[in-house]
């Protein structure tokens, strides 16, 4: 019984198997950020279904010839088992009423792609809220603590935060590509687990800010959820607006009108332009004139301003008990006068020597902090956060906006962000399931050596599909990387009953039995292993679309996805693609009639 048990259903498992992990195995090649999420879960995946092929075929049917006691015969349908095969024959007598009502579930799932919003990554709460205080350029670290205190004592009032912490001014690694200065306070905050408090990370967010309104001395606030699976793995906004030109008055101004029209669209939140800042200075013009008429270059002049303002080492003096350097510059009392700089030596072509101030002048003026570059253009950018939207619906509204706007001549903007790293994923991944469908699909072909087998199971798909919709808009969770990989997922595991079910059919009826027959034996034989096998994987994913806590936003939508497939496709599996097969093969079966 084990032997024959094992060679019955071996060619329907390699093939089964063999459509999982072609699924898999393209995951390993694919670049970009879907490459880095999910290669190693790709090759995870194709070493356990390997395993498990192996095990299933060799130490399953060993332990079951030498473990198993005879019993008595088990082989008698209860019920449900009854009440299957009354459905099957109802759908076989009248198979296109069936096909018609498959047709109206098919037309429902592309329906509800209308009401399915999509995000790049879900926002993941990991507990951790931060916010970075911008005060005017030339602002003192005392005065930058004193307002980034005020964050931080309303933060300490949320019952859901655990620890705070302040960091005003400059840090050895140069703050890791975030904003740093004496004008800059960042403040940083843990919550405690997602599972022993009601409220998110954003909610707090908003509630501290709510709470504070406007404080007038920040001139720049940002928000951030640290980990919150915007862009590559949280390191991007969700939406930024480039803004490119060479006209820094234009850039500006179109900065602001960007900026404005953007804080009226729903559902957006700490709208940030990042303007170009700058910082006072005195600034001394030579008179070009006069030193030409005093032969004295306007660099070596500059020369001589800068050995002055910065304590340049010019010699060493090795006598006595050790070296000392010797310094040229002012002393700390002239670098803090304005007038200071005009005593500066200076040597005129003829030899002799004379004042700075007698071939220049000062004026205080204002400079760039930092000017961004990109494609040889000048850069600005206005960045956003989300609020109670979807990613895409937000940027409709944005790319909608900008496309009435009468930005200034000479400048341009383009979207980028999180919003932008979705789209190529998504091309990414929609490539990635049009190669699983073709290889699953070639691999049924040379397993069942008939190009019409694999087409009938291939009807199971699109009712996946449907479930994982299903599943996503009941749990009002949007359609994201993750939940596309669990669509993915699905390609390769929803053929499997339908494999089995076709290959048992096409087993009876190489040994004489009538198609009808077949199909009401097989139907009864394997609608048990099916739902075995469909529960067992849907109670594999069950805490994965269920659990609450850390991860559970990022990985969740996965779980939902499959859980929903499964199910769905299934119930519609046991009976479209019998009732399908039967179509298909009665024609057969007429067209070779003379």
């Amino acid at each position: 019984a084990a032997y024959e048990g094992a060679s019955e259903v071996g060619g329907a498992l390699l093939a089964s198997t063999t459509t999982t992990l072609v699924i898999f195995a393209p995951m390993i090649f694919i670049s970009g950020i879907v490459g880095q999420m999910f290669a190693q879960l790709a090759v995870v995946m194709i070493v356990t279904v390997s395993a498990s092929l192996f095990v299933a075929l060799t130490l399953t049917p060993t332990l079951s010839a030498r473990v198993l006691r005879e019993t008595e015969d088990k082989a008698k349908t209860v019920w449900w088992e009854h009440r299957y095969l009354a459905i099957l024959k109802t759908s076989l007598k009248r198979p296109w009423m069936t096909i018609i009502g498959a047709s109206f579930v098919a037309v429902c799932t592309f329906t509800s792609l209308l009401f399915l919003s999509s995000d790049f990554l879900p926002k993941d709460d990991m507990g951790l809220l931060s916010y970075t205080v911008e005060l005017p350029v030339g602002a003192t670290k005392e005065e930058s603590l004193r307002v980034g205190n005020i964050y931080a004592n309303e933060l300490r009032k949320q019952p859901e935060v655990q620890s705070v912490s302040v960091l005003v001014g400059s840090s050895a690694n140069g703050g890791m590509g975030a904003k740093e200065g004496n004008n800059i306070a960042r403040i940083r905050s843990r919550l405690v687990s997602a599972r022993y408090r009601e409220r998110s990370d954003g909610d707090i967010g908003k509630e501290v800010l709510k709470n504070l309104g406007s404080i007038p001395e920040v001139v720049n606030l940002e928000m951030s959820r640290e980990g919150s699976g915007s862009g590559a793995m949280g390191a991007t906004k969700p939406i930024i607006v480039e803004i490119l030109g060479n006209d820094l008055d234009e850039l500006q101004k179109a900065a602001i009108m960007i900026q404005d029209g953007i804080s009226k669209i729903e559902g957006t939140t700490n709208v940030v332009a990042d303007l170009f800042q700058t910082k006072p200075e005195l600034q001394i013009q030579i008179d070009r004139y006069r030193g030409t008429k005093q032969n004295i270059p306007v660099a070596a002049a500059g020369q001589e301003v800068r050995l002055a303002m910065t304590d340049t080492t010019i010699s060493r003096y090795t006598g006595g008990s050790r070296p000392r350097d010797i310094v040229f510059g002012f002393q700390k009392e002239d670098k803090k006068s304005l007038n200071a700089w005009k005593k500066i030596p200076i040597r005129m072509g003829d030899g002799r020597i004379t004042e700075m101030g007698m071939i220049a002048e000062q004026r205080e003026g204002a400079s760039p902090i930092q000017i961004r570059r990109k494609d040889k253009a000048r850069l600005l950018s206005v960045s956003l956060e989300l609020s109670d939207r979807a990613l895409t619906a937000v940027a409709e509204d944005v790319e909608n906006m900008l496309s009435e706007l009468v930005l200034p001549n000479g400048v341009q903007t383009q979207i980028a962000g999180a919003i932008k790293e979705q789209r190529e994923s998504f091309g990414d991944l929609g490539l990635l399931m049009a190669m699983g469908l073709a290889l699953v699909y070639l691999v049924m072909v040379a397993q069942f050596e008939s190009w019409t087998d694999p087409f009938v199971i291939m009807f199971s798909v699109p009712f996946a599909a449907t479930g994982a919709f299903l599943a996503l808009i009941v749990t009002g969770t949007n359609l994201s990387v993750t939940s596309f990989l669990g669509l993915i997922i699905l390609i390769g595991v929803v053929v499997n009953n339908a494999i089995v079910l076709i290959d048992y059919i096409k087993l009876k009826r190489t040994e004489g039995m009538e198609l009808l027959d077949a199909i009401h034996y097989a139907g009864q034989r394997r609608l048990r292993p099916v739902l075995i096998t469909s529960l067992t994987t849907a109670g594999g994913m069950l805490p994965l679309a269920l659990t609450k806590g850390e991860g559970e936003q990022l990985w969740g939508p996965m779980g939902k996805t499959a859980l929903g497939g499964l199910l769905i496709s299934s119930v519609i599996t046991l009976v479209l693609v019998p009732t399908l097969y039967y179509i298909i093969e009665r024609f057969k079966i007429r067209s070779k009639r003379p």
